[in-house]
């Protein structure tokens, strides 16, 4: 297997158990449930994008430009684009386009990870308050 696909899982799968985790109150932040729903989302609209974009180039019809696949993978939608083109076989081979991919992989999960890191409140310790006798 490949480490792109075991990694699109996880990020999937965290997506998902976010989303989970969001509607069922055990994470009470919207951030998280907005957040797994924007994976989501557009992983889904990414995956079906490289389809069409693949059925297109078959029929020579008029193509997706490759800018909006690479925006739709910087949004978050990189996990359903990289499995559509696994399944489509579509802009796999290209190197230009590879290259682009991957660093629009980098640069989500970089901004992702800066996000988390810059919203964690570190100000001020919980409060222990003790009960009034």
């Amino acid at each position: 297997m490949n480490w792109m696909y075991h990694i699109s899982v996880t990020w999937l799968v965290a997506a998902l158990s976010l989303l989970l985790g969001y509607w069922t109150n055990w994470i009470p932040y919207w951030q998280a449930g907005a957040y797994a729903i924007l994976i989501l989302v557009s992983s889904l609209f990414a995956f079906l994008l490289n389809g069409y974009d693949k059925m297109q180039a078959r029929r020579s019809g008029r193509r997706v430009p490759e800018r909006w696949l690479h925006i739709m993978e910087f949004v978050g939608g990189w996990p359903g684009a990289f499995f559509g083109q696994q399944l489509f076989r579509h802009k796999t081979f290209k190197p230009s386009y590879r290259r682009i991919f991957c660093l629009m992989v980098l640069s989500h999960v970089i901004l992702v990870g800066f996000a988390l890191f810059f919203s964690i409140d570190t100000s001020s310790p919980p409060s222990e308050s003790t009960p009034a006798e």
